[in-house]
Order: structure tokens, then sequence, then C-alpha cells
């Protein structure tokens, strides 16, 4: 498994990695069994501060969301 671990708590069994996911998704899905995981959570760059619109519900708005 790839040592960039941004944090590790070994009693909670909790994990976070700072990686590029395809490689390491890949990476996880050779080395551990299917059901092995209760969630896997990705954090993607979405640049959504950076003032552009967006369209939801039949309505237009902003996709600033912050610094």
């Amino acid at each position: 498994m790839s040592k960039l671990s941004a944090f590790h708590n070994k009693k909670a069994g909790v994990s976070l990695y700072h990686v590029d996911c395809i490689p390491f998704m890949e990476e996880i899905a050779r080395k551990h069994p299917p059901g092995l995981f209760d969630m896997i959570f990705a954090d993607l760059p979405y640049l959504l501060s950076n003032g552009g619109i967006t369209c939801y519900a039949r309505k237009r708005g902003k996709v600033d969301k912050g610094k």
C-alpha cells in the first residue's frame, strides 16, 4: 500500500491519503478483497471558486464556494 498517509488512526481504523485517486484505487483493488472497506471518499478539485456559473433545478447560480 502507498506510504502517502496524511493521517492514520489505528485505534479507530481510519486512514486518510493525499494521492492521485485513480492509481491508488487500482492499487487498493489489487491488494484487498471486495467488501473490505466501509467507505472511500474522494475529494476532487472541482474548482468551485472560479467565478463561474452552474445550472441547478433549472435555475442559474454562482459556483463560488469560498477561498
